[in-house]
């Protein structure tokens, strides 16, 4: 892990215009706000959504999740399933193949990623 300058100075962002996409997803801190450091989501999820069923990964950055309300089923590296609740949070590392989705087809989840 890099570190940051000795002089690096502490970045604060006052209620950024929100990125809606569709109605899932609500960026709430990006890259351009931070120099590309960190980056915060939203996410309020339809009940049985998930973007396309196709493992990915990210090659840049580690995420992590916790679950505000319902719960999000993760897949990683094609057959390990974890499913978060709230109060639970998932991290995974950089190049760490997974996919998500809503595990509840009946009820509307939320998390921070």
């Amino acid at each position: 892990m890099n570190s940051p300058p000795a002089d690096a100075e502490p970045i604060l962002t006052r209620s950024p215009e929100p990125y809606v996409v569709g109605q899932t997803e609500i960026r709430l801190l990006s890259g351009t706000h931070t120099g590309a450091s960190i980056g915060a989501i939203d996410y309020v999820v339809a009940p049985g959504f998930g973007p396309p069923p196709i493992l990915h990964r990210h090659t840049r950055e580690d995420a992590g999740w916790f679950i505000l309300d319902g719960e999000i089923e993760f897949v990683f590296d094609g057959d390990h399933v974890v499913r978060a609740e709230a109060g639970d949070s998932v991290v995974h590392p950089r190049g760490c193949w997974f996919r998500w989705r809503n595990a509840n087809a009946d009820r509307s989840a939320r998390a921070i990623c």
